[in-house]
């Protein structure tokens, strides 16, 4: 049986060498033939995956009108538990060698939830002016 597109594709990819493969594409796939992560470069992924998507919350909650604890536990639930679903997936991760899986977990997590907090406030109080008076 000849190999399909799919398989010879599949093969290709798994033969790419990692050095030309961007941060993201080596956190998220899983390849045969891979190296290790270092542990710096789990933490930066994770750091501006975070950041990234903290930022888009924010802005995602400051335009659909969400107030008052709803949006805290939003942020919790979406980017705590987005990284946590991605460390559980990603088992090939030594968590000794990168720290512990709480250090992981809480890796850029104040800043990321200061960029959450400061564009949910300000695209709500551009975009709902009404809604955003202290009485």
């Amino acid at each position: 049986m000849a190999p399909t597109k799919r398989h010879s594709a599949a093969a290709a990819a798994a033969a790419q060498p990692t050095e030309g493969r961007s941060l993201t594409d080596r956190l998220v796939r899983r390849r045969a033939g891979d190296d290790a992560l270092k542990p710096h470069e789990v933490q930066r992924g994770l750091y501006w995956a975070r950041q990234g998507a903290a930022c888009a919350l924010g802005l995602l909650l400051g335009t659909v009108p969400v107030t008052g604890n709803l949006g805290n536990v939003v942020f919790a639930l979406l980017v705590g538990g987005g990284v946590h679903a991605a460390l559980i997936t990603r088992n090939d991760l030594d968590e000794d060698e990168h720290g512990g899986t709480v250090k992981l977990l809480f890796e850029g997590m104040g800043t990321a939830y200061a960029c959450f907090l400061l564009l949910w406030l300000m695209a709500f109080s551009v975009l709902h002016p009404d809604q955003a008076s202290i009485s």
